[in-house]
């Protein structure tokens, strides 16, 4: 077994047993949350509040920015990965650490996780890489079905 597929059914089983997961809600293209793409505002770059953030984003599924700081714009070259384009351009992403979390309401699944690639492979240079999966089915595919908040103070 690789080594990514035994840390994503640990973190799966893990959550199972926590009695944290629960079954699918929605396929593909919806959300988890009843309503929930209804009650998210704006959808652009700009509009977040956070001000003790150099860089804020909330990325919603299939790439669209639904509200940020501090950067230019989010592109997605393939599925399930997510190139943030810092609107700095002195900011140094090698040095930077930031923290990355899964928007449970306007994702599809629940078997979801969402990494950030501290080596950039896949995105242009200066800008962050993050990766999304889906491991509904036990396999963790990169997937388009995840929405994400991605964050530097």
């Amino acid at each position: 077994m690789k080594k990514s597929t035994c840390v994503a059914a640990a973190a799966v089983l893990t959550l199972s047993a926590a009695g944290l997961t629960t079954s699918a809600m929605a396929g593909n293209g919806g959300s988890n949350d009843t309503g929930g793409a209804d009650k998210v505002s704006a959808r652009a770059v700009g509009g977040a509040e956070a001000p003790n953030s150099r860089i804020a984003a909330f990325v919603e599924q299939g790439g669209s920015v639904v509200r940020s700081k501090g950067i230019n714009g989010v592109s997605h070259p393939s599925a399930g990965l997510y190139c943030i384009d810092p609107k700095s351009a002195t900011f140094n992403v090698n040095k930077a650490v930031p923290v990355l979390s899964i928007d449970w309401s306007t994702s599809s699944g629940d078997a979801l996780m969402a990494q950030w690639r501290s080596a950039g492979i896949g995105c242009p240079a200066g800008q962050f890489a993050v990766l999304t999966f889906d491991g509904e089915d036990g396999s963790f595919d990169l997937s388009n079905a995840v929405s994400f908040t991605f964050v530097v103070s």
